[in-house]
């Protein structure tokens, strides 16, 4: 019954894989504990020995750490905010709606008038931004036909990729 699992031991410390992310045995002296270290792809990211003034807070200031709980805030917000952010916008309008009553939906605009209304809003960046200028400058160079629909509008943008009518803004060369 114990031979299966000492054959399948046995097979897996003897493949490849394992050969090239373990390449020594058990470290029994002090030369063969740096060498285990140093060429293995899991431990060679901390170095063999430390000395203990080394690990002082003033001297780390904990980056590793405070490094890798940043990261997990980032990610974690990062993810919540996938799941809860969808903008509003269902077009390029003249002014914002919100402030200006006037505001009008404008269904067709050529490339330098996008880069031009978004060159204008990133003086002002906050949440009514809606279009990055760099990429505005970026879809008009490559002449790259845009649409800007609402995503919840499943309709819209369903006839946006068709190229039917939709409601919404259609930036071309035309």
């Amino acid at each position: 019954m114990l031979e299966i699992p000492a054959q399948i031991w046995q097979k897996t410390k003897t493949s490849y894989i394992w050969r090239s992310l373990f390449r020594h045995g058990y470290p029994d002296s002090r030369k063969n504990q740096s060498l285990a270290v140093f060429t293995n792809v899991f431990l060679h990211l901390h170095p063999v020995k430390v000395r203990r003034h080394a690990l002082a807070i003033p001297y780390t200031w904990c980056m590793g750490g405070l490094s890798f709980f940043l990261f997990l805030i980032l990610t974690l917000t990062g993810t919540l905010l996938m799941f809860y952010y969808h903008p509003s916008v269902d077009g390029v309008y003249s002014a914002d709606p919100k402030k200006d009553p006037s505001a009008h939906l404008l269904e067709q605009m050529r490339f330098e008038t996008l880069v031009l209304l978004a060159g204008k809003g990133h003086r002002n960046a906050g949440p009514s931004v809606v279009f990055d200028p760099v990429a505005a400058r970026v879809v008009a160079r490559d002449r790259t036909p845009l649409n800007v629909v609402h995503g919840r509008d499943l309709p819209a943008l369903r006839a946006a990729i068709l190229g039917e009518s939709f409601h919404g803004t259609r930036v071309t060369d035309e």
